[in-house]
């Protein structure tokens, strides 16, 4: 069983990073701007494509200094399955000089698909894919999806950043006692009576150091909490299983101890729109 995975952090959200600038290469379609893949809205409606799908889909984000990432997720509802998806990066302007990867996104999910083994891109159980690659760091960033069959196709949420994996972790349930239940998905929008089903979760941690510390304290208080969804891998050795969480109404989303026998931290999260049966 692998240790649990979270990424709270995104490069292409102006949310998180005001200073961040995200620009399309090619004309995009109307309200298919390319700042939307940051939004972190699920919608099939959501995403950026471009006006002419026969050019290449090019979204650029350029940082407000260098910054460190090791893991890139795509939302379900991007429309990139079978097409080819690089990303590249630069601490250059206009220069991507560094590819930190190449893929063809799967259309299957495969069981058993581990975070540790960075050769391949893998699919979650609700149509999410992700990738996590040695750590590489830049200041411009380039996601590039090329047109199969003459359509280069939409890319909905995109997330990259620097995911948090603690050395000593635990998750409550385990995967083969997975925990469903009902709860009101609680959204600008949405009445409060809109009931999903949906996985729920709580991870308790124990921080090996200060480093490990800090980091909690960064993706569970200052992003987490304060309203930013997340991705959550409860086992990194079955990635397939990874799910999108957010902080409920009412959840303090961690709790950090400090103890004689080390400092833990205990996360909750419910799933954000779970997409449904």
């Amino acid at each position: 069983m692998g240790q649990p995975l979270f990424l709270a952090e995104n490069f292409y959200s102006v949310a998180q990073f005001p200073g961040h600038t995200i620009v399309s290469a090619f004309a995009t379609a109307p309200d298919q701007e390319a700042f939307r893949v940051g939004t972190a809205r699920r919608s099939i409606l959501n995403g950026t494509r471009n006006a002419d799908p026969t050019n290449s889909l090019i979204v650029d984000v350029t940082a407000d200094r260098i910054r460190e990432a090791d893991i890139i997720v795509f939302d379900r509802n991007s429309d990139i399955a079978g097409k080819t998806v690089t990303l590249d990066v630069s601490s250059e302007v206009g220069v991507f000089d560094t590819r930190v990867f190449v893929e063809t996104m799967p259309t299957d999910v495969v069981l058993g698909s581990s975070l540790n083994d960075p050769a391949h891109m893998i699919r979650t159980n609700e149509g999410a894919w992700l990738l996590k690659f040695p750590a590489v760091a830049g200041l411009y960033w380039r996601v590039a999806v090329t047109p199969l069959a003459s359509d280069s196709g939409r890319l909905g949420g995109v997330y990259l950043g620097k995911s948090f994996s603690p050395t000593h972790g635990g998750r409550l349930p385990f995967d083969d006692e997975e925990t469903w239940l009902d709860f009101g998905v609680v959204r600008r929008g949405v009445p409060d009576n809109d009931v999903r089903h949906g996985r729920t979760g709580a991870f308790g941690m124990m921080m090996s150091g200060e480093a490990e510390w800090n980091e909690a304290k960064r993706q569970f208080r200052d992003l987490f909490g304060k309203g930013v969804p997340m991705w959550i891998a409860p086992d990194s050795d079955r990635a397939e299983r990874t799910w999108f969480g957010y902080n409920a109404p009412g959840s303090m989303a961690a709790v950090f101890s400090e103890r004689p026998q080390g400092r833990t931290v205990v996360v909750r999260a419910d799933e954000y729109d779970p997409r449904l049966p």
